[in-house]
């Protein structure tokens, strides 16, 4: 009678709590500590095959060039390989050796193996063979440094493409003889062991023979993790790696708990090593679901680590430093530490949701708002008390970064979340465009609109100038902004210019307290960067200047017999007392008259307007 394994969760620590969060607290408290063992299931999602599957067809393909007219023959060899290779074939039928009889070079073995394991157009379009939310989320844990080794069976590359795809260069060890190279652990940012070898490589393991014996190499590395590390496995279920099962058992010295993903530890010999080395099951209907969530508490603990008044602290360190020549490198620095939060609100939004309601949507602007806020209040005290301009390349930088956090996704994304990658890049440019009108500092955003560059989704073209790659239509669609909760369905003529004049308004309380001075600055903003659209028209890809309030029907005046917009008039004004024209001037061809430009801008606002 066999005797059923216990339930893990009975035995394991912290039962009764979530186990992701104690894994989350663990790997937050203790970076680099724990290792991670990846099997097939992290990468299912991906539509890779397994070696046996690889096997199959390779074989199912040799049957049919052996025999073409005999359907039934294909099928009997597909289903038992093995006894069509001891017909056909010589010696035992495994990966390694059908490669070598009919691939023996690494280049054919690249060349035939190329349509399993490398994406077509199309596969990157479905997202097939790409990189899974798995994936991605653990590269983010590499990029913290939670963890700095990964174990798989899979000898697939979606683990170091992800890595690349990331910034990272990982240290590969795929092959027993190659141990004794590699760096220490610690002294590599991570290290990604392929127990059973890379795809390319003859030397892969896949039979039971041998999976039941590791080379001593494999052993030795093994023990060394097992004894050192806690480690979180996932995708893989201990049915048959059995050398694997042994050196896991073998680390009984092990320092720091096991986690195990309760999708892949299903069956019984998985369940039973579980409980004997008493390890916590983790809920997680997927792997993807597992990295993801682990990723995001992590993130989510070092907010909570920021003393409260960090940013408060910043500005007031920043007015210290900021006109002193000898703290420029500081100033960076501070300034740079509130990108933090920004990249992990993009990172933690995935763009793969299948469909966005407003609610969703309202709560990923929300996300982007908050993150991006105290990087909005240093911006503006730099902005409001650098006169000279000191700090205008570091502001120019800021805002590149900014609009490089928004990537290129493989596979089919959300497009409205895609594009909203862009959101913290927008509010930083138009805050620190309404700071520049109030200061007199057009030159400023001139920079920030033309020499910021936005690459196009896909590499669809060259990249586009801030200027109308951060045009209003371009980061939020007018219908989905109006259909936003928060408007309780009362819509806009000017959604996207309503939302930034609203949630604008209170970073400039200190500066701007009259509401009536505040509208004005933002319509002088919204004024500036219009002009900046309606005079660089020769890109290809430019489009009709940002619809926003600047240019409402209550935004005019008569000027004589003239319809002319408020703000144009005020930039005028602003222009002949203390504004730079010349920054204007420059921008504007040889032959091209300041005064003329305007004129062709007001009529094309009147016709703006007159359609809205």
């Amino acid at each position: 009678m066999t005797t059923p394994a216990p339930d893990p969760a009975s035995t394991a620590v912290g039962a009764g709590l979530d186990a992701s969060l104690l894994l989350a607290l663990g790997m937050h408290a203790q970076p680099g500590v724990y290792a991670v063992l990846l099997g097939s299931g992290v990468s299912t999602g991906a539509h890779l095959p397994t070696a046996r599957q690889i096997v199959e067809d390779l074989v199912g393909r040799l049957a049919t060039l052996e025999d073409p007219d005999d359907a039934d023959a294909v099928t009997a060899a597909v289903a038992d390989p093995e006894a069509w290779w001891s017909r056909h074939g010589e010696g035992e039928l495994t990966y390694a050796t059908l490669l070598e009889r009919v691939a023996p070079t690494q280049a054919a073995r690249q060349g035939l193996l190329k349509a399993y394991f490398e994406p077509t157009a199309e596969d990157v379009q479905e997202g097939r063979k790409t990189p899974s939310a798995a994936h991605r989320a653990l590269a983010r844990l590499v990029a913290r440094g939670t963890v700095r080794v990964i174990i798989t069976t899979n000898f697939d590359r979606l683990t170091e493409r992800a890595l690349e795809e990331a910034g990272i260069a990982p240290q590969v060890i795929a092959h027993p003889d190659a141990v004794a190279g590699a760096a220490p652990f610690a002294h590599a940012t991570v290290t990604v062991v392929k127990l059973h070898g890379d795809y390319l490589d003859l030397g892969s393991r896949n039979t039971p023979t041998e999976l039941d014996v590791y080379p001593e190499p494999w052993n030795r590395l093994l023990d060394q993790v097992f004894s050192e590390y806690g480690l979180l496995v996932s995708g893989w279920s201990a049915a048959t790696d059995t050398a694997l099962v042994r050196a896991i058992e073998r680390g009984t010295s092990r320092r720091y708990p096991l986690y195990w993903d309760s999708r892949s530890c299903r069956v019984e010999g998985a369940r039973r090593l579980l409980a004997g080395l008493r390890g916590v099951l983790v809920p997680a209907d997927s792997a993807d679901t597992l990295f993801t969530r682990l990723a995001d508490h992590v993130e989510d603990l070092d907010t909570l680590a920021e003393p409260p008044l960090s940013t408060d602290m910043a500005v007031t360190r920043l007015k210290r430093h900021l006109l002193d020549p000898s703290r420029r490198i500081d100033v960076h620095d501070l300034v740079f530490d509130a990108l933090t939060p920004v990249r992990r609100a993009v990172a933690r939004n995935s763009v793969y949701v299948p469909a966005s309601d407003a609610a969703h949507l309202q709560h990923l602007y929300d996300d982007y708002r908050a993150a991006t806020t105290p990087l909005l209040r240093l911006a503006l005290t730099g902005i409001r008390h650098d006169r000279e301009g000191f700090h205008d390349d570091l502001w120019v930088e800021v805002l590149q970064t900014l609009v490089n956090l928004r990537s290129d996704p493989p596979g089919t994304w959300n497009q409205s979340i895609d594009a909203a990658q862009h959101t913290p890049a927008l509010l930083f440019l138009a805050a620190a465009g309404i700071a520049t009108t109030v200061t007199g500092r057009d030159r400023l955003l001139i920079r920030l609109s033309t020499e910021t560059r936005v690459r196009r989704p896909h590499h669809q073209g060259d990249p586009l100038p801030a200027t109308h790659g951060l045009h209003y239509d371009r980061v939020w669609d007018k219908e989905v902004v109006n259909a936003l909760p928060r408007w309780a369905k009362q819509p806009s003529r000017f959604p996207v210019s309503r939302l930034l004049e609203i949630d604008l308004r209170d970073l400039f309380d200190p500066w701007l307290p009259d509401p009536v001075d505040f509208r004005a600055a933002f319509h002088g903003f919204e004024y500036r960067w219009g002009l900046l659209q309606h005079v660089l028209r020769d890109h290809p890809a430019a489009g009709y200047p940002i619809p926003g309030t600047y240019a409402g029907e209550l935004a005019w005046r008569r000027v004589e017999n003239d319809l002319v917009p408020d703000a144009e008039v005020r930039f005028l004004g602003e222009l002949q007392r203390a504004h730079d024209p010349a920054a204007w001037l420059d921008l504007l061809s040889v032959d091209t008259d300041l005064d003329a430009t305007l004129d062709s801008y007001r009529e094309e606002l009147a016709g703006y307007r007159r359609h809205f």
